[in-house]
């Protein structure tokens, strides 16, 4: 692995946790960026829960999502807090009557994969979606990279949260049994497995009621 020319923003990531038997990627993807958001402007670490958006934004729960979509819920519904709501890995009913603090800064769709480094560096970390191939699950450390995507067994959503010459830092949500104590070294540079098809950003202010 390369130790030179090394950027991270690590120090602004809650703890890897998993999502179980859950295909709720999206909601960590989006909560990630917000808790990134909120420490930067608040000076303070909290975990954001992604049992709301499973349960009570657009898209199907445990069966898939979209990090957008999920942003644009918070931007107008706000969240609130694990601590309040606690993930739970199943789709459950909608909790209504829990306060929400939280809501969602602007997002923007970044161009393409060169401009993720600008963007990581002066903004904020990146969620992207990709096809996993097969060898993904089994992925234990080093960079990730395959010569072949065309065979793929689903598709994820992560976040890039900084970078070295050849390989993104990405923060998984399979918890720390997997890949670097939770985080892959993804190829960088080559839109391994079409990663590059949707690649956001949050910035600016967002509000915190509480």
């Amino acid at each position: 692995m390369e130790k030179h020319a090394i950027y991270g923003l690590k120090e602004e990531m809650m703890n890897v946790l998993p999502n179980g038997n859950c295909g709720s990627c999206w909601a960590f993807a989006a909560q990630a960026l917000v808790e990134s958001n909120y420490l930067r402007y608040y000076n303070s670490n909290n975990d954001l829960s992604e049992q709301d958006l499973v349960d009570c934004a657009p898209g199907y729960g445990c069966s898939g999502g979209w990090t957008d979509r999920a942003l644009t819920y918070m931007a107008t519904n706000r969240t609130t807090f694990e601590s309040y709501y606690p993930y739970k890995a199943v789709q459950g009913n909608c909790i209504k009557n829990v306060q929400k603090w939280v809501n969602a800064p602007y997002y923007v769709y970044i161009g393409g994969e060169s401009s993720v480094a600008y963007y990581n560096y002066h903004y904020c970390p990146v969620a992207f979606y990709f096809g996993v191939p097969r060898a993904f699950q089994y992925y234990t450390g080093g960079v990730f990279d395959v010569a072949d995507c065309s065979s793929i067994i689903g598709y994820h959503e992560m976040v890039i949260i900084g970078y070295a010459p050849s390989y993104w830092i990405v923060k998984n949500s399979w918890g720390t049994g997997f890949g670097d104590n939770g985080y892959v070294y993804y190829a960088r540079g080559k839109n391994l497995c079409n990663m590059q098809a949707q690649l956001i950003c949050t910035y600016g202010q967002l509000y915190n009621g509480k």
